[in-house]
């Protein structure tokens, strides 16, 4: 599969002496995964675009291998989503479910980041048990942590320096006008088509040499400028800025498939959907109606500044929460995304300034449920399901966890601070997440299948970890998809506190990247492919 936009050569220079310290030298090379995440992308575009062949790389990979819709967390949101991906375990095994967690021992919160995650990512798996692994561009990888091979951090990472290991390859991707994430968490405005061209092409670069080099077995990548545009403009017009978009990312596949080489196996996943949603229910206002939540005033407070989320948005929060009577307050509104929502009770002894007696859980439960199920439009119920979150995302980190979660009917997007309960939007709607994502795969490990299969984005982290013949973890919430393997094999299973390679964060943390040997035969081995360190390759 090749690329249709021009090549350029860059030239690979003395920072790339500092990948990954894991090198399967030699001229066999073991089978290899590539995952390459399109962030918010739906089949309700993409097939589309397929039929027309607009997608030919993507084409190619689905007519050889097989497809899944993928099935993200609920609620639907990247935070928790593409953790939960590469962990192979749901929010409560994580600890993530927003983008936001609690400040103990009081009603504020802080930005998430790659250290709110409680269960040991991918990547730390593959590093510990010295399997080479490239990660750019995943959300929630900031602040990164060493492992074997390079890490770009993504979505929250800042945008002055401090988002990669090894650190003087960060000085090249900076040198090349990199930036981590484009979106408004770190950066004060959303991007023109021009800016994100041009951070697409300095990323297919680094990426298309990253993947040149023989010292990695799996490489993960996500492209996050296609939900930051679709949250702006979706739409499933096939000449839209979305399915622009797709087209240019499509191209950029083939040249990453290409720089892999035939041994790799390849997944092109995303963390959710997107639609457009042309009616709203405010969940806090639902909360106010039904005596559940109790305001100081009956104000509404404002907006909050402008600016990066990643202020904006603890302000926004502050000054809610000011205006909100805890002491007469039973339930409290929390995360929502697409069409699903959440909220958590204020139990006194777990939350700040609770006051549900721990007895009465149960009870309130079961009436919050009640009322959420009562709440129709025209006579005709608008909530579908509804979760008590302990048995939809069990696991022992809940703090940042809600009670219930719920979802609503396909055209009704839940969200926070609109004032009225239920009203219409924009007649073409309003783009917001979508549960299903998609999951291509295709590969010299990978059987051809022509049904479309559903998986839970759970299942990623265990089915790559399968492909490349590694042991799983007992814990894993998500399973092994072994189904789409040419050759029928079990994976050894073993638990997680029994794996003795298995290093936690900090130790993590502190590891080293490479040797003085090992930059040395790389830097022999990167001459003797032609390649030059010196300066006038900059």
């Amino acid at each position: 599969m090749t690329s249709t936009r021009p090549r350029r050569r860059w030239a690979v220079l003395l920072p790339l002496l500092l990948l990954g310290s894991c090198m399967d030298q030699g001229p066999s090379q073991p089978s290899r995964v590539l995952v390459v995440g399109w962030d918010g992308a739906s089949f309700d575009l993409i097939d589309p675009l397929l039929a027309a062949g607009l997608l030919p790389n993507l084409a190619q990979l689905q007519a050889k291998g097989r497809t899944a819709q993928l099935e993200s967390t609920r609620i639907p949101i990247s935070s928790a989503a593409w953790t939960s991906a590469f962990s192979g375990m749901g929010p409560g095994q994580t600890g993530v479910f927003g983008f936001f967690e609690p400040v103990a021992d009081s009603n504020d919160v802080r930005l998430i980041s790659s250290r709110s995650n409680q269960a040991p990512p991918l990547w730390r798996i593959l590093s510990s048990r010295g399997v080479g692994v490239h990660v750019v561009g995943v959300p929630v990888t900031w602040p990164p942590e060493p492992i074997k091979g390079v890490m770009v951090a993504g979505m929250l990472a800042p945008h002055e320096g401090g988002f990669a290991l090894p650190e003087a390859y960060e000085r090249r991707l900076l040198q090349r006008g990199f930036v981590p994430d484009l979106g408004v968490w770190r950066g004060s405005s959303l991007p023109d088509a021009q800016r994100v061209q041009q951070q697409l092409e300095i990323k297919e670069q680094a990426l298309v040499e990253l993947l040149s080099q023989h010292n990695w077995r799996c490489a993960v990548t996500v492209f996050k400028s296609l939900d930051v545009i679709s949250h702006q403009r979706y739409s499933t017009d096939m000449e839209g800025p979305v399915a622009q978009l797709l087209v240019q990312l499509d191209q950029v596949l083939g040249s990453l498939i290409e720089a892999a080489g035939p041994q790799t196996d390849v997944l092109v996943v995303s963390d959710h959907g997107f639609q457009r949603y042309p009616r709203s229910l405010d969940l806090e206002a639902f909360l106010i109606q039904n005596k559940w939540t109790e305001r100081k005033s009956a104000d509404a407070p404002g907006r909050g500044q402008m600016g990066p989320l990643a202020d904006a948005r603890p302000t926004a929060h502050r000054a809610r929460m000011k205006n909100i009577d805890l002491a007469r307050s039973r339930a409290l509104a929390m995360d929502c995304e697409g069409n699903f929502g959440s909220l958590r009770l204020n139990v006194a002894g777990r939350d700040h300034g609770g006051v549900v007696d721990p007895q009465q859980i149960n009870e309130l439960l079961e009436a919050l449920e009640e009322d959420l199920r009562s709440l129709s439009i025209d006579g005709q119920p608008v909530v579908t399901q509804v979760w008590r979150a302990s048995k939809l995302m069990p696991g022992p980190h809940r703090r940042a966890l809600p009670d219930l979660v719920f979802e609503t009917v396909a055209d009704l997007r839940v969200v926070l601070g609109s004032g009225d309960i239920l009203h219409s939007r924009l007649p073409g709607g309003f783009p917001d997440h979508a549960l299903d994502g998609i999951a291509v795969l295709a590969g010299p490990s990978i059987a051809m299948e022509s049904q479309r299969a559903r998986w839970s984005i759970t299942d990623l982290g265990p089915t790559i970890l399968h492909l490349l013949e590694q042991p799983l973890y007992t814990e894993f919430s998500g399973s092994f998809h072994g189904e789409i393997l040419r050759t029928t094999r079990k994976p050894q299973m073993i638990s997680r506190k029994l794996d003795p390679t298995l290093r936690n964060r900090s130790q993590a943390d502190q590891g080293t990247i490479r040797s003085n040997k090992e930059l040395e035969d790389l830097m022999r081995a990167l001459e003797s492919m032609g390649y030059s360190g010196g300066e006038g390759d900059r």
